[in-house]
Order: structure tokens, then sequence, then C-alpha cells
């Protein structure tokens, strides 16, 4: 992977990189505009070739209206002839114009009564070839020409009119597809007299020799105004057909068709399986005729672009080859010019690895910009290797106690190295009076840990205390919170039968409700009894007072109304009955009344009682629930309490442990602080020193000599055990981590 980020490899890939961009552009631009030029000489070919098309198109109706004119000027000369002699002149002329094998009929219409007298229907000629011979028709036919398209148009423009092709039936019954040129035949007054046509097969179209331009994909179309196949040279049974719009493409071809615009568009070539051709169309108008058809032709683009294709893929590999050749050209160059950049890569990988011990060996160095950085490393790497060895030997001095440093190689201290060289003296000096500090703080760090040692004794006895107190409350709270828990859950338990008995009082009170409503309808259906029973007693006696009248006209009546007096004696007697019975019904009737009066009575007292009991049972409920949960409250607030309480114990085990490790911290500290100075006073005695601080043992020379090093880092790391006095906790039988 390395191999390709090398110089060697990225700038000849770069270059090649570009150059391919250069060509790819430069062979784009060319193809581009060969394609542009060859397009539009492509259409211009195109448009020819429709062009040529038109002509021949062009050229054969140019004849068909010449015959047809001259029909026309002939035909004006014999209205003067009576209908008799004039008759076989008409017909010779109409089949004289037959002997032209292009020509299929020749035709006369006449208005009414206008050329010849007396023809009140109209009079039409019509010369025609059937079956290799030539036949005439002789008609009045004026209803049925008269519409004729070949008829109105020239009758209605005064001029030579050229028809769609249409269909046409012979007398013989066959039909025909026919274009017609007709000329109106007017008089010197300008008046219309009729038409003299010239008819000419549709397929005749179709046998135009038409131009392909030498195209095997190529063919050509002639269509109408209206978009109906005229001829197709590809296939000829499209004659009589329709243009088919499918898309926008059609559309826009049927438009520029209608409105007799030329065309040249990339469309599709639909007898060579679609695929994608160059459509072209002119227009076709013959001078004074309505004539206005379009010439067609159709080729593929392939074909017309084979030539193009061919070009395009010559300039291709041209550029191919030539990028080659200068890649391998480029490549070649850029790796010899960057050949001294390897020795470059060496030196400079050994400084990476500060390795400076060995020189490279010697090479051919070119004298350029590669070869002076390469003198420059060299030089580099020398000064470097000397200061680096310079540095190690004062360090090691200095390791060794010997503060008054003095490279060998101070020449080569030069700009930024020589800010090395000043710092390295004042670390020297700094070093010394750092030392000398030292020394007097730690006699002041002796007494002060003395002090802290004391303090942190008394603070851990009063801890302990502290401690074994917090622990006899904690008893003393859990005992309260389990109480306190023992009533609330008592009180919920009292809220719940509570609840369920509010619930029993209400459903009775409910019962009594429906007993009440029950009395009531029983009180009104009494009631209404009583009026029945009233109104039985009212038949009874009216019965009586009829069973009266009945035995008052019975005995008027003499010994024919005896029977008649036994009758209503009976129903007397009935009456009475039912009177009798009337009035114990009415006395049993009042008596129960009376009861259910007293029964409604009781039970409106003891549904009122009911309410009341319910209303107490609800407030009991109410209350029974407030102390439920006041219970949980208190219960909630003694846990918080106790959980408040356990912390501070925390707390206090924590205090007491940590007054604990700082005395025996104190401890150690003092005698650490002891046996470094013991050691730094037998140091300095078997230290040598310079004679003249002998004389002056504290002077600043002397100073700068003495070996602090190994002292100071024996005091000022942290100690690797901690003391037996910190090793655990005083307060073991309260702390929950001893």
């Amino acid at each position: 992977m390395k191999k390709f980020s090398s110089l060697t490899v990225k700038i000849p890939a770069q270059l090649i990189a570009m150059l391919l961009i250069i060509m790819v552009l430069l062979s784009f631009t060319v193809v581009q505009m060969s394609r542009a030029t060859t397009e539009e000489a492509i259409g211009r070919e195109v448009n020819d070739l429709a062009q040529m098309n038109a002509a021949k198109v062009y050229s054969y109706l140019e004849n068909m209206k010449a015959f047809s004119h001259s029909l026309s000027k002939e035909v004006r000369h014999y209205s003067k002839l009576p209908r008799a002699d004039a008759q076989p002149i008409l017909i010779e002329t109409l089949t004289g114009v037959l002997e032209d094998d292009k020509i299929f009929g020749a035709y006369f219409a006449f208005e009414p009564n206008l050329y010849f007298p007396d023809t009140p229907d109209g009079l039409s000629y019509y010369a025609y070839r059937n079956n290799g011979q030539v036949s005439v028709d002789i008609l009045n036919d004026f209803e049925t020409y008269h519409t004729g398209a070949y008829y109105t148009g020239a009758r209605d423009s005064k001029k030579t009119y050229i028809t769609e092709p249409y269909p046409y039936e012979l007398s013989n019954g066959s039909t025909v597809y026919l274009i017609t040129l007709s000329t109106p035949l007017i008089d010197n007054s300008g008046q219309f007299l009729g038409v003299a046509n010239c008819d000419i097969l549709a397929d005749s179209i179709n046998g135009i020799d038409f131009n392909n331009g030498g195209y095997k994909t190529a063919y050509s179309t002639i269509l109408s105004q209206e978009g109906m196949y005229i001829a197709d040279s590809a296939d000829h049974e499209k004659l009589g057909s329709y243009l088919d719009v499918q898309d926008s493409r059609t559309q826009e071809l049927s438009a520029a068709v209608r409105d007799a615009k030329s065309y040249l568009r990339e469309g599709k070539n639909e007898h060579f399986k679609n695929a994608k051709a160059i459509v072209s169309y002119i227009p076709i108008t013959l001078e004074g005729t309505n004539l206005c058809w379009s010439s067609g032709f159709i080729v593929n683009q392939s074909e017309m672009f084979e030539q193009q294709n061919h070009m395009t893929l010559v300039i291709v590999l041209t550029c191919a080859v030539s990028l080659l050749l200068l890649s391998l050209f480029t490549y070649r160059i850029v790796k010899r010019s960057l050949s001294p950049i390897s020795y470059v890569m060496t030196l400079a990988e050994k400084m990476r690895r500060c390795d400076l011990s060995e020189n490279v060996a010697a090479i051919k160095i070119p004298d350029d910009e590669l070869g002076e950085l390469a003198h420059i490393f060299t030089q580099t790497g020398s000064d470097l290797s000397v200061i680096i060895n310079d540095i190690g030997a004062c360090l090691n001095s200095m390791a060794e106690g010997n503060f008054r440093i003095r490279p060998q190689h101070e020449e080569r201290y030069v700009g930024q190295y020589g800010e090395i060289l000043e710092d390295m003296k004042r670390i020297s000096a700094r070093l010394s009076q750092t030392l000398l500090q030292i020394e007097e703080s730690s006699n002041q760090v002796q007494s002060g840990s003395e002090q802290v040692a004391n303090g942190a004794q008394a603070l851990s006895q009063g801890a302990t205390e502290q401690a074994a107190s917090v622990e006899e409350l904690v008893t003393t709270i859990n005992e309260l919170s389990d109480k306190i828990k023992g009533n609330a859950e008592d009180a919920s338990v009292a809220n719940s039968i509570a609840a369920d008995a509010g619930s029993d009082v209400t459903e009775s009170n409910e019962h009594m409700q429906e007993l009440l409503r029950a009395m009531t309808q029983i009180n009104d259906t009494s009631a209404e009894i009583g009026k029945i029973i009233k109104t039985i007693d009212n038949i009874a006696f009216q019965t009586n007072i009829l069973a009266l009248n009945a035995a008052v006209e019975a005995a008027r009546a003499g010994v024919a109304g005896k029977g008649f007096a036994v009758v209503a004696d009976e129903v007397r007697n009935l009456a009475s009955k039912s009177a009798e019975a009337a009035q114990d019904t009415t006395a049993l009737i009042q008596n129960s009344m009376l009861a259910v009066e007293n029964g409604s009575k009781l039970a409106f007292s003891t549904a009122d009682s009911l309410e009341k009991v319910v209303e107490r049972v609800h407030s009991m409920e109410e209350k029974i629930k407030n102390i439920a949960s006041a219970s949980e409250e208190q219960a909630e607030s003694v846990e918080r309490i106790a959980q408040g309480i356990d912390q501070i114990s925390a707390v206090v085990q924590t205090n007491s442990a940590t007054a604990e490790e700082s005395a025996a911290a104190s401890e150690e500290l003092s005698g650490q602080w002891w046996s470094a100075y013991t050691a730094w006073r037998k140091k300095s005695r078997t230290s040598p020193l310079p004679p003249r601080s002998r004389r002056n043992p504290w002077s600043a020379s002397h100073r700068a000599s003495i070996r602090f090093l190994p002292w100071c880092r024996q005091t000022l790391q942290p100690p690797r055990n901690p003391p037996p006095q910190a090793r655990s906790c005083p307060v073991r039988r309260i702390c929950s981590n001893p």
C-alpha cells in the first residue's frame, strides 16, 4: 500500500489522470462537433430526398392538370353545337385522353339546362378503363354528382380542384380508389357550366419510382392534408388509411401536414421494428390548385449515423493510443527526476527513530533541490547527535548530585538549541534552591504532624461515642416505626370493614324504598276497589227498586202477572244479598286500608331511621379512612427519619475512620521525616566537597554540590504500605464496612 502512495506513483498517476480527462473532453468535443455536423448534413440529405420524391409527385400531377385543362378548353366550343352533333365529339375527346396509360378515366359533368338545353337532371359523360377496354357511361345524375367534392370544389373555387383519394363504384360493380383533378367549365360571361375531370388511380402514385437514397431501411410516403396515406413505398396496402396519431410526435407531424409545413424530427421506423429513425416531410403544392400534400422520407438513425459511429470509434482509439504513449513517457521522466528522494526518505526515517549513530551509504546525489535537501538532512542529523549526547552527559552529572554543569560543545547550541542550554542551567540552579526549601519545610511538617496526630486521636474517640448513641437511637426509631406500621395496617382493615358495612346499609335503604313504593301501590289499589264496591252497591239498590216496580206491575196484571211477580221477588232477593255482600266487602276493605296506612307509616319511619344510619356509617367510614391515611403518612415519615439517622451514623463512622487514618498518617510522616533527615546527614558527610566549601559548609557552592536527589525521591513518594493503625477500623461494632 505504501508503494502506491509514493511520489513516483502519485505524480505520474495524477498527470495521467489529467491527460485522461483532457483526452476524454477533447474526444467528446470532437465527437459532438462531428455529430452536429453529421446531423445537419443528414437533415439536408433527408430533406433533399423528400424534396426529390415530392418533385416526382408534382411532375405527375402537373401532367394530369394539363390533361384536365385541355379537356376544359375543348369542351367549351362544343356547347354551341346541337346535342346530337356534340355528343360523339365529347365521347371521342374523353376516350382520346385515355390513350395515356396514367389516366384511368375522363369525365364531363354539366349544370342542368346550361350546357345543353332540355337537361333538367343534368348530364355527365364518363369514359374509363374496364378490363382492358374503354367504357363510357352517359347519365343524367345531377342529384349524385352535384354534391361530390370533385364537382363542388371546382365550382366554388373556380380553379382546378384535386380530391383526396376516395372509393368509387363503377357501373360494372367494382370499386376503385380515385384521385380526381377537376377543372371548372366557365363561359365568356364567367358563368359556371360544369367540370372536366381526369381520374387517376391512387395506386399510380405508389407506382412512382421514389428515390430512397440507397438506404436499406428507408421508405417514402405521400400524405394528404387530412393525413390519409396516398402512397407508401414499403406498404402499398396503407392506401386510404390515415396517420395513426398516438403520441406527441405524431400529433406534431399531423399538425405540420395539415398546415403544409416542413417537418424534420426524430421518430420511429414502423416498417423496421420501430427503430429510431429520422422523419422528414416536405409539403407538395401545385399552382392554380388546392393541392396540399406532404412527401415523407423515413430512414433509421443507425444506418444514417453508421459513418459517424465509425469515425467516433477511430477518434476514441487514437486518443487511447496517444494517452498510453504519453503515460509511459511521463512515468519515465518523473521516476528519473524523483530518484534521489529515496535517500532523503531513509535519512528522515532514521531521524524519526532518533537513530543518529550510523551514516547512510553514500550515493550519487544530483545537483538540484532534492540533492540540497539531502545535504541539509545529513548536517541536521550530525548536529542533533552532538547536542543529544551533550545533554545526556549534563543530565547524568545532575543525577549524581553535581549541579555545576558545563557542555562540551557549546558552539553547537545555535538558534533555539541555545534556549535549551539556558533552560538546563536554570533548572540546575532552581533544583539547588528547591532542595534547601524542602529541608526547612520538613521541619515545619514534623511539628505540624504531631499536632494533627493528637487532634485526630481526640476526634476518633468522640466519633466512637457518637456512633454508639446513634446506634441506640436507630434501634428505638425502628421499634416506633414497626408500631406505627401496625396501626396503619389495622386502620386500613377497619376502613375496609366500614366500607363494606356502608355498602350493606345503603343496599338495605334501597330495599326499604322499594317496600314504601309497594305499600303506596297497595293503598292506591284498595281505594280503587272501594270505588268498585260502591258501584256494586248502587247497582243492587237500583235492582231492588226495579224489582219493586215489577211487583207492582204484576199485581196490576192480576192472574197474568203471577209468574212475573215470582221473578220480581227473586230479583229483589238477589239485590238484597248483593247489597249485604257489598257492605261486608266494604267493611273488610276499610279495615285493610287502615292496616296498610299503619304499615306505610311504620315503613316511612323505618326508612328515615335507615337514612340516618347510612349517613352516620358514611361519616364513620370517612373518619377511619382519614385515620388510615394519617397512619401511613406517619409510617413514611418515621421511615425517612430512620434513613436520615442511618446516613448520620455512616457519616460518623466515616469521620471516625478518617480521624484514625489521619493520626496514623501523621505518626508515619513524623517517622519518615526523621529517617530521611538521618540519611541525608549521613550522605552529606560522605560526599566529597571542594576545598572552598569546607570552610563554609552552607555556602552557595556547597549547597549546589550536595547530593539531595536520592533523598528527594524518597521523601516525595507516597508510602507503599499504610501504617498499622490505619489497617483496622476502631468502631468496628457499628461500622457497616469494617
